[in-house]
Protein backbone atom coordinates (compact mmCIF):
# COMPACT_ATOMS: atom_id res chain seq x y z
CA UNK A 1 0.00 0.00 0.00
CA UNK A 2 1.22 3.49 -0.85
CA UNK A 3 1.76 6.04 1.91
CA UNK A 4 2.26 9.70 1.04
CA UNK A 5 3.70 12.57 3.05
CA UNK A 6 1.39 15.30 1.77
CA UNK A 7 3.78 18.19 2.43
CA UNK A 8 6.45 16.48 0.31
CA UNK A 9 3.89 15.72 -2.37
CA UNK A 10 2.78 19.34 -2.59
CA UNK A 11 6.43 20.44 -2.81
CA UNK A 12 7.09 17.97 -5.65
CA UNK A 13 3.97 19.08 -7.47
CA UNK A 14 5.11 22.73 -7.29
CA UNK A 15 8.56 21.80 -8.64
CA UNK A 16 7.08 20.00 -11.64
CA UNK A 17 4.73 22.92 -12.35
CA UNK A 18 7.68 25.32 -12.14
CA UNK A 19 9.48 23.21 -14.74
CA UNK A 20 6.46 23.46 -17.04
CA UNK A 21 6.30 27.22 -16.58
CA UNK A 22 10.00 27.45 -17.34
CA UNK A 23 9.47 25.52 -20.56
CA UNK A 24 6.71 27.96 -21.52
CA UNK A 25 9.11 30.88 -21.12
CA UNK A 26 11.76 29.07 -23.13
CA UNK A 27 9.25 28.44 -25.96
CA UNK A 28 8.50 32.16 -26.20
CA UNK A 29 12.20 33.12 -26.44
CA UNK A 30 13.51 30.63 -29.02
CA UNK A 31 13.24 32.05 -32.57
CA UNK A 32 12.03 29.91 -35.51
CA UNK A 33 14.72 28.38 -37.72
CA UNK A 34 13.87 30.70 -40.60
CA UNK A 35 14.58 33.75 -38.44
CA UNK A 36 18.15 32.71 -37.58
CA UNK A 37 20.98 33.50 -39.98
CA UNK A 38 24.00 31.17 -40.31
CA UNK A 39 26.17 34.06 -39.11
CA UNK A 40 24.57 33.74 -35.68
CA UNK A 41 26.85 30.73 -35.14
CA UNK A 42 30.00 32.59 -36.21
CA UNK A 43 31.97 32.83 -39.44
CA UNK A 44 34.21 29.77 -39.34
CA UNK A 45 33.84 26.41 -41.08
CA UNK A 46 33.10 24.82 -37.70
CA UNK A 47 30.32 27.30 -36.94
CA UNK A 48 28.78 26.61 -40.35
CA UNK A 49 28.64 22.91 -39.50
CA UNK A 50 27.08 23.77 -36.15
CA UNK A 51 24.40 25.82 -37.90
CA UNK A 52 23.62 23.01 -40.33
CA UNK A 53 23.34 20.50 -37.50
CA UNK A 54 21.08 22.80 -35.50
CA UNK A 55 18.90 23.51 -38.53
CA UNK A 56 18.53 19.84 -39.43
CA UNK A 57 17.60 18.68 -35.92
CA UNK A 58 15.51 21.58 -34.65
CA UNK A 59 12.17 20.20 -35.86
CA UNK A 60 12.75 16.84 -34.13
CA UNK A 61 13.99 18.57 -31.00
CA UNK A 62 10.93 20.82 -30.86
CA UNK A 63 8.66 17.79 -31.24
CA UNK A 64 10.47 16.01 -28.41
CA UNK A 65 10.30 19.18 -26.33
CA UNK A 66 6.54 19.32 -26.85
CA UNK A 67 6.11 15.70 -25.75
CA UNK A 68 8.24 16.35 -22.67
CA UNK A 69 6.14 19.37 -21.75
CA UNK A 70 2.93 17.38 -22.19
CA UNK A 71 4.34 14.61 -19.99
CA UNK A 72 5.27 17.06 -17.22
CA UNK A 73 1.89 18.76 -17.45
CA UNK A 74 0.27 15.34 -17.16
CA UNK A 75 2.36 14.65 -14.05
CA UNK A 76 1.02 17.86 -12.47
CA UNK A 77 -2.49 16.71 -13.30
CA UNK A 78 -1.90 13.27 -11.80
CA UNK A 79 -0.21 14.64 -8.70
CA UNK A 80 -3.19 16.97 -8.14
CA UNK A 81 -5.48 13.94 -8.30
CA UNK A 82 -3.32 11.88 -5.95
CA UNK A 83 -2.87 14.64 -3.39
CA UNK A 84 -6.57 15.50 -3.45
CA UNK A 85 -7.48 11.84 -2.91
CA UNK A 86 -4.97 11.13 -0.15
CA UNK A 87 -5.91 14.32 1.69
CA UNK A 88 -9.55 13.22 1.94
CA UNK A 89 -9.42 9.43 2.36
CA UNK A 90 -7.61 6.87 4.42
CA UNK A 91 -4.44 5.59 2.79
CA UNK A 92 -5.81 2.19 1.74
CA UNK A 93 -8.93 3.58 0.02
CA UNK A 94 -6.92 6.38 -1.64
CA UNK A 95 -4.33 3.89 -2.88
CA UNK A 96 -7.00 1.68 -4.45
CA UNK A 97 -8.70 4.64 -6.16
CA UNK A 98 -5.48 6.12 -7.54
CA UNK A 99 -4.28 2.72 -8.77
CA UNK A 100 -7.46 2.23 -10.76
CA UNK A 101 -7.56 5.72 -12.23
CA UNK A 102 -3.89 6.20 -13.04
CA UNK A 103 -2.83 2.74 -14.18
CA UNK A 104 -5.58 2.26 -16.73
CA UNK A 105 -4.81 1.84 -20.43
CA UNK A 106 -8.35 2.67 -21.52
CA UNK A 107 -10.34 5.85 -22.14
CA UNK A 108 -14.06 6.07 -21.42
CA UNK A 109 -16.09 8.67 -23.32
CA UNK A 110 -19.53 9.59 -21.97
CA UNK A 111 -22.00 11.66 -23.94
CA UNK A 112 -25.28 13.29 -22.90
CA UNK A 113 -28.15 15.40 -24.20
CA UNK A 114 -30.10 16.73 -21.21
CA UNK A 115 -33.69 17.93 -21.11
CA UNK A 116 -34.09 21.46 -22.46
CA UNK A 117 -37.35 22.46 -20.76
CA UNK A 118 -37.83 20.74 -17.41
CA UNK A 119 -35.22 21.93 -14.90
CA UNK A 120 -35.91 19.14 -12.39
CA UNK A 121 -35.80 16.43 -15.05
CA UNK A 122 -32.55 17.84 -16.41
CA UNK A 123 -31.08 17.88 -12.90
CA UNK A 124 -32.14 14.26 -12.31
CA UNK A 125 -30.67 13.19 -15.64
CA UNK A 126 -27.34 14.82 -14.86
CA UNK A 127 -27.29 13.41 -11.35
CA UNK A 128 -27.75 9.86 -12.70
CA UNK A 129 -25.09 10.49 -15.35
CA UNK A 130 -22.56 11.61 -12.76
CA UNK A 131 -23.31 8.59 -10.59
CA UNK A 132 -22.63 6.32 -13.56
CA UNK A 133 -19.40 8.13 -14.42
CA UNK A 134 -18.17 8.06 -10.82
CA UNK A 135 -18.42 4.26 -10.91
CA UNK A 136 -15.71 4.14 -13.59
CA UNK A 137 -12.08 3.45 -12.79
CA UNK A 138 -10.00 5.03 -15.54
CA UNK A 139 -9.37 8.19 -17.60
CA UNK A 140 -12.63 9.55 -19.00
CA UNK A 141 -14.31 12.39 -20.90
CA UNK A 142 -17.88 13.59 -20.28
CA UNK A 143 -19.36 15.84 -22.97
CA UNK A 144 -22.58 16.86 -24.65
CA UNK A 145 -25.50 19.28 -24.74
CA UNK A 146 -26.21 20.09 -21.10
CA UNK A 147 -28.90 22.66 -21.94
CA UNK A 148 -27.70 24.81 -19.05
CA UNK A 149 -24.65 27.00 -18.62
CA UNK A 150 -24.45 26.06 -14.93
CA UNK A 151 -24.70 22.25 -14.54
CA UNK A 152 -24.55 22.17 -10.75
CA UNK A 153 -24.44 18.38 -10.44
CA UNK A 154 -21.24 18.32 -12.53
CA UNK A 155 -19.47 20.14 -9.70
CA UNK A 156 -19.20 16.75 -8.03
CA UNK A 157 -16.81 15.74 -10.80
CA UNK A 158 -14.70 18.90 -10.60
CA UNK A 159 -14.52 18.31 -6.86
CA UNK A 160 -12.99 14.91 -7.59
CA UNK A 161 -10.17 16.10 -9.82
CA UNK A 162 -12.04 16.63 -13.10
CA UNK A 163 -11.55 19.80 -15.18
CA UNK A 164 -14.10 21.86 -17.10
CA UNK A 165 -12.44 21.95 -20.53
CA UNK A 166 -15.16 24.08 -22.14
CA UNK A 167 -13.27 27.36 -21.70
CA UNK A 168 -11.32 29.47 -24.15
CA UNK A 169 -7.74 30.69 -23.80
CA UNK A 170 -8.90 33.49 -21.47
CA UNK A 171 -10.78 31.09 -19.21
CA UNK A 172 -14.25 32.06 -20.45
CA UNK A 173 -16.92 29.43 -21.23
CA UNK A 174 -17.29 29.00 -24.99
CA UNK A 175 -20.77 29.98 -26.19
CA UNK A 176 -22.38 27.55 -28.60
CA UNK A 177 -26.11 28.35 -28.75
CA UNK A 178 -27.92 31.67 -28.64
CA UNK A 179 -25.07 33.35 -26.79
CA UNK A 180 -25.09 30.67 -24.10
CA UNK A 181 -22.39 28.19 -23.09
CA UNK A 182 -24.61 25.13 -22.76
CA UNK A 183 -22.40 22.55 -24.49
CA UNK A 184 -19.77 21.20 -22.13
CA UNK A 185 -16.68 19.00 -22.06
CA UNK A 186 -15.28 17.66 -18.80
CA UNK A 187 -12.04 15.69 -18.60
CA UNK A 188 -11.07 13.37 -15.78
CA UNK A 189 -7.69 12.61 -14.21
CA UNK A 190 -5.29 11.22 -16.80
CA UNK A 191 -6.69 13.42 -19.57
CA UNK A 192 -4.86 16.69 -20.32
CA UNK A 193 -6.24 19.63 -22.31
CA UNK A 194 -3.60 20.50 -24.92
CA UNK A 195 -5.45 23.42 -26.53
CA UNK A 196 -8.30 25.61 -25.18
CA UNK A 197 -11.87 25.06 -26.29
CA UNK A 198 -13.16 26.82 -29.39
CA UNK A 199 -16.38 26.85 -31.39
CA UNK A 200 -16.84 25.91 -35.04
CA UNK A 201 -19.75 26.21 -37.45
CA UNK A 202 -22.29 23.55 -36.56
CA UNK A 203 -23.62 23.24 -40.10
CA UNK A 204 -27.25 22.07 -40.06
CA UNK A 205 -27.35 22.01 -36.24
CA UNK A 206 -28.78 24.92 -34.26
CA UNK A 207 -25.66 24.69 -32.07
CA UNK A 208 -22.09 25.58 -32.95
CA UNK A 209 -19.63 22.75 -32.53
CA UNK A 210 -17.38 22.73 -29.47
CA UNK A 211 -13.82 21.53 -30.09
CA UNK A 212 -11.33 20.66 -27.34
CA UNK A 213 -7.92 19.12 -28.01
CA UNK A 214 -6.83 16.64 -25.37
CA UNK A 215 -4.10 14.14 -24.74
CA UNK A 216 -4.44 10.92 -22.76
CA UNK A 217 -1.47 10.34 -20.53
CA UNK A 218 0.20 6.93 -20.57
CA UNK A 219 -0.48 4.58 -17.68
CA UNK A 220 1.55 5.32 -14.58
CA UNK A 221 2.97 2.01 -13.26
Amino acid sequence: MTHIILETGYWLRDQVEAAVNGMDKRTRTVPPVGNVAPSAFGNTSGSALCYEGWRDTTAEAETAFGYLRLSLEADVNRLDYILYTFSRMDAEAADDLCAAALRSNTLDVFNTHLDSKDDQRRSDQLDRSVEHIEAGDGPAIFAGDFNTDNPVEAYRLTGEGWDDASKDADGNPVKTHGGKAIDKVYVGPGVVVTDPARSIDGGPSDHDGLVVDVGVTPAWP
